[in-house]
C-alpha cells in the first residue's frame, strides 16, 4: 500500500477511537471513568483473526527504526521513507534475498519473511545505514 493508503487508515483508527472514546464519557451527570482503577488495557501479543502479520521500519535520519527487529515467519516488514532523500534496501550480501528500488519521501517497500534466520539489510547509496531482521517460528 502507498503512504497515502496508511495515512487514511490510521486516521480513521485515531479518528474513531477518539469518538467512541469521547462518546462513552459524554454523559457529565454520570462521572463514571472509561476504566476503573483494577482495569488495565493489556496489548496483545498476536493479531486474533489476521494470519498475515505485519511489522514496520521507519528510515529516519539516514537510519533504519528500528535497526533490529524479530519477527515471526511469515510477517511482511515494510520500510517507509521518512527522509528528504531516496533510499533502498538490500539484503546483505548483494541483494540475494530482497532489493527494492530506490523509494523517495513517503514511499515504502514491503518484504514477506517467509524463512526462518537472520537478515542483515543496508541502504546500497548509504551504506552505513544497516539494519537486521531476525525471523523465528
Amino acid at each position: 500500500m502507498n503512504k497515502f493508503v496508511w495515512i487514511i487508515i490510521i486516521l480513521i483508527i485515531i479518528l474513531g477511537g477518539g469518538y467512541y472514546l469521547f462518546s462513552q464519557n459524554s454523559n457529565p451527570s454520570t462521572n463514571q471513568p472509561l476504566l476503573t482503577p483494577t482495569e488495565s488495557i493489556q496489548p496483545t501479543s498476536e493479531p486474533t483473526t489476521d494470519t498475515q502479520k505485519e511489522s514496520m521500519v521507519e528510515i529516519v535520519n539516514y537510519t533504519f527504526s528500528p535497526s533490529t527487529l524479530s519477527i515471526k515467519r511469515g510477517t511482511t516488514v515494510t520500510w517507509t521513507n521518512q527522509d528528504d532523500v531516496n533510499h533502498d534496501v538490500v539484503s546483505d550480501p548483494n541483494g540475494d534475498v530482497f532489493k527494492s528500488e530506490l523509494f523517495s519521501k513517503g514511499e515504502s517497500y514491503s518484504f514477506t519473511f517467509d524463512n526462518v534466520g537472520t537478515y542483515n539489510y543496508y541502504c546500497s547509496i548509504h551504506p552505513r545505514m544497516k539494519g537486521n531482521i531476525e525471523v523465528t517460528e
